[in-house]
């Protein structure tokens, strides 16, 4: 009952009255008297017409209050806080909501040499010269005035390639050597030496394998590891899901049902 009689704060109008109803009077009364006939609790059409044209009218009332409440509340919540900005030349990170728990969450510090007229879309250049064009929503601000050195720099490892080999109708992929080698001389492969570890902890290392005839599928930068290990990086991986070279290491699902051994 106290529910449904109170006055609520935005509406300025309890239930009961939204729904035609009178306030409940208070304890000890009655609504409707022992004398009362059902000739005197009839209501005339006059009577009905006017009690919906105000329901209606409290209705409307209280939808205009409950939207100008609202108003006020998002006022009050916005008056301490500034509209984000940048401006040609400022120094901003772009996020990466992909990237994994062991990837970088956000890029290296870049300046921004351009943005759109509705200050939406902003044009940052890297370390290496090259653009990226990015929402307001995807920067974060970082305290940087200059390009990062040194650590991102250790992390480029050597030049590699991923290729493959057709022979006797089997397709065999092999992670080459890239780096200062002449495209008629026979190029070393790499072979992960952790082939169970995680990916990150993996150690490509070059073995005694060459090979001359190939098809190359994509080149690319060997990363350098926390723990100064050669591993492929992770676009690689993801580019090419099915070549199993590039996923060992990778988690299998587990099951809970074992299948018996036959006797």
């Amino acid at each position: 009952m106290k529910m449904r009689s109170t006055t609520n704060s935005s509406t300025h109008y309890a239930p009961y009255e939204l729904l035609g109803m009178q306030q409940p009077k208070g304890e000890g009364t009655t609504i409707i008297e022992s004398t009362d006939t059902d000739n005197n609790m009839a209501a005339t059409e006059e009577q009905l017409l006017q009690w919906n044209a105000t329901k209606e009218a409290k209705t409307i009332q209280a939808i205009a209050n409950d939207l100008e409440a609202r108003d006020a509340r998002l006022i009050a919540m916005n008056s301490k806080r500034k509209p984000k900005s940048y401006n040609i030349g400022d120094w901003a990170c772009i996020a990466n909501p992909l990237a994994n728990k062991t990837n970088k969450q956000i890029s290296e510090p870049m300046k921004i040499i351009g943005r759109s007229t509705n200050l939406q879309i902003y044009t940052l250049q890297d370390s290496n010269g090259k653009t990226r064009r990015a929402n307001i929503a995807m920067l974060r601000d970082t305290t940087t005035t200059n390009y990062s050195k040194g650590p991102e720099t250790k992390t480029i490892g050597p030049k590699a390639a991923l290729v493959k080999t057709f022979s006797k109708g089997k397709t065999t992929f092999y992670v080459i050597d890239q780096e200062a080698s002449a495209k008629d001389k026979a190029h070393w492969c790499y072979d992960n030496k952790r082939k169970k570890s995680e990916w990150t902890q993996q150690r490509w290392e070059l073995s005694k394998t060459t090979i001359t005839d190939y098809t190359l599928l994509e080149e690319f930068n060997m990363e350098i590891s926390s723990r100064n290990f050669l591993i492929p990086p992770t676009e690689i991986r993801r580019n090419h899901p099915s070549v199993a070279i590039l996923q060992q290491g990778k988690k299998k699902p587990t099951t809970s049902k074992t299948k018996k051994k036959k006797k």
